[in-house]
């Protein structure tokens, strides 16, 4: 049930500190094309790392294969103990009118799509190895649009994503990348690079972060679940079971036990936080990232104008 608006939740408090010894740059743009901002971006870096045991790795990738090959290294690199910061340069996909409200990946040199959703294994197994410690910088128009896989439910695939929210251009896409980095090596403050790259670029670039994602997504979950959307959400569930014959006790026990879970909003966010923030793997992830339902309850009854449904 709701908690009473006298109930102090425990502190929401999360590690602001980013950790990175390795920086990839994984690029790849047709031949030619704008003289290889990555290229540029790599000798920048290595000039700022220089008094630094940071690091820099610059891969030029032409297809699929390549691709997957630079981004296993990077995989088994973070595996291997150490903190990568993965900055992709590519092609964004451009959004699809009437279909979509986000683009479906990036477009590597040569022309393949590379999914959101076939990146994602990569770097959700980068963010395990590094303890919830990722930074992803897509230099991609629609850069964002890879924060679709920023989904309670599933692994969190960084902690930190910067991208263009739009499409862009080469101009304004160095401009922020530059401001970013130098002013990361100069301040060594996250959030003044973050800053920087939004002063440079107007805010055509957008930082999520994987706790703040998180946060929203579960706040919209109290402020909008119904008993009648979650028998229609159980029910989608269910329908595949009906069509493989699933024996109707079996259903039913299947389908009263979804409800039970969906109407338990503590035993909803307990769950979902402890396999996206990698606690059930790594318990102490949990003293970086203190979230508690009732914080995040609070937070929802905060920003609505009634109540949310009682559990």
């Amino acid at each position: 049930s709701p908690v009473s608006d006298t109930t102090l939740p425990e502190p929401w408090s999360v590690d602001p500190t980013l950790r990175f010894d390795r920086i990839h740059v994984v690029e790849s743009l047709h031949t030619g094309f704008a003289g290889r901002s990555g290229l540029r971006l790599s000798e920048e870096l290595e000039s700022l790392t220089a008094p630094t045991p940071v690091k820099v790795v610059y891969h030029a990738v032409e297809n699929k294969e390549a691709f997957r090959t630079a981004m296993l290294a990077i995989v088994a690199e973070a595996q291997a103990g150490h903190f990568p910061l993965v900055h992709l340069e590519a092609h964004g996909e451009e959004r699809q009118p009437g279909i979509s409200t986000t683009s479906r990946g990036v477009v590597l040199a040569s022309g393949e799509l590379v999914p959101w959703l076939e990146l994602q294994p990569y770097l959700v197994e980068i963010n395990r190895a590094t303890r919830l410690r990722l930074l992803v910088f897509l230099a991609t128009c629609f850069g964002a649009d890879v924060a679709t896989l920023m989904q309670p439910t599933q692994r969190a695939p960084a902690r930190i994503i910067v991208g263009p929210v739009a499409t862009i251009t080469l101009d304004v896409l160095e401009k922020g990348t530059f401001a970013f980095y130098r002013m990361l090596f100069e301040s060594g403050d996250g959030a003044q690079a973050l800053i920087a790259t939004t002063k440079a670029t107007g805010g055509a670039f957008l930082p999520l972060s994987a706790e703040r994602h998180f946060l929203n997504i579960m706040v919209t979950y109290y402020n909008e679940t119904t008993p009648a959307n979650i028998a229609a959400r159980v029910e989608r569930q269910i329908a595949p079971m009906v069509l493989q014959g699933v024996p109707s006790a079996e259903i039913d026990r299947r389908r009263q036990a979804m409800r039970a879970f969906l109407a338990d909003f503590k035993m909803v966010f307990d769950t979902h936080y402890r396999r996206y923030f990698f606690v059930d793997e790594h318990p102490e992830i949990a003293d970086r990232f203190r979230m508690t339902f009732e914080s995040c309850f609070q937070q929802a009854r905060a920003g609505a104008a009634d109540d949310p449904p009682q559990a």
